[in-house]
């Protein structure tokens, strides 16, 4: 008895350092990292969708030196049996390890948006970014299937986003003749913010549309347009003789409005009057040309009127007549 009592606070302490030694060989042969675990998602009723779910989370785990960790040793999960819609909803998660020498530290609960699973129809409108100058479309409509019946995409997906979601494709021929198909164009979204790319907006389930990719029919007829017409005079054929020179001119009217063909009508800017003759002029004169107006091109007014302000030049004397013979 005494071999257990006599000094028994020196051999308490001789204990606890044993203890403590263990503990830190044990210790000295762990490892501890922060590791990122994929989550998965169980149970979700089928009528929500997780908006922008976490799809990882940071896990402190602690293994043996000479354990290899790889990522499938460890995975996290949320049980989403009772979820409920909203925008901020905690959800616990659960980790599971492959190898009981794997330890962890339970981590907090996730937080994830929550709306209404909802699939709705949109329909498809055709955008005609090529059409050629002088064309104007007369019909743009999206096929899938029988073109007589309308083409829509079938959306699914947060409601949110369906409720200000539209559908259309961008047609990338050139639009310059009767009828045009433009086959397998991808459906498009945009918001009222602008363009969206379905695609990578993550969701859980992730968004879904049909078809993907349609016909786009464009039907067009050339344009006619209406434009202002400057008319120019022309140098004349001969100048007023000398000593006579032009100081004015005046074209009347100074404008013309013209309609026609688009394309015509765009590269009209100007038309330049016919030249006349001022090779007997040595006073004011007016013509009352033909407008040249361009094939297909009709304008406000076919004829106008040239002024020609012609004086005797100050700075130069006539030649006298000669003086007749007695």
């Amino acid at each position: 008895m005494n071999l257990i009592t006599d000094s028994w606070r020196l051999k308490l302490l001789a204990i606890g350092l044993a203890i403590l030694m263990l503990g830190a060989v044990a210790f000295s042969q762990a490892n501890t990292r922060t590791i990122q675990v994929n989550m998965s998602y169980k149970n979700l009723p089928t009528d929500l969708v997780l908006v922008a779910p976490p799809t990882q989370i940071g896990l402190s785990v602690s293994v043996p030196n000479d354990f290899v960790l790889i990522s499938s040793s460890v995975t996290a999960s949320a049980d989403l049996a009772h979820l409920k819609k909203g925008s901020a909803v905690s959800v616990p998660i659960q980790v599971s390890t492959t190898d009981a020498r794997i330890t962890y530290t339970p981590p907090p609960p996730i937080t994830v948006n929550v709306d209404d699973l909802v699939s709705r129809q949109l329909d498809i409108q055709v955008l005609t970014p090529n059409t050629a100058t002088g064309w104007l479309v007369t019909k743009a409509v999206a096929q899938c299937g029988n073109p007589l019946n309308p083409c829509q995409v079938t959306f699914t997906g947060p409601a949110a986003l369906a409720a200000s979601l539209s559908a259309y494709v961008n047609d990338p021929d050139p639009i310059a003749g009767e009828s045009t198909y433009s086959y397998g164009q991808p459906v498009l979204f945009r918001k009222k913010s602008g363009a969206i790319d379905l695609s990578k907006v993550s969701t859980t389930p992730q968004i879904t549309w049909d078809p993907p990719t349609v016909t786009a029919y464009v039907e067009a007829k050339r344009g006619i347009s209406v434009t202002e017409v400057t008319l120019l005079d022309d140098a004349p054929t001969r100048r007023p003789p000398a000593p006579y020179r032009i100081t004015n001119i005046i074209v009347d009217p100074v404008q013309v409005q013209c309609t026609g063909p688009a394309d015509a009508i765009a590269r009209l800017t100007t038309i330049t009057l016919p030249a006349v003759d001022l090779g007997s002029s040595t006073s004011n004169v007016s013509f009352n040309p033909r407008i040249p107006i361009p094939d297909g091109v009709a304008c406000s007014q076919t004829t106008a009127k040239l002024t020609y302000a012609i004086s005797l030049n100050p700075n130069i004397q006539p030649t006298p007549s000669p003086t007749p013979s007695p």
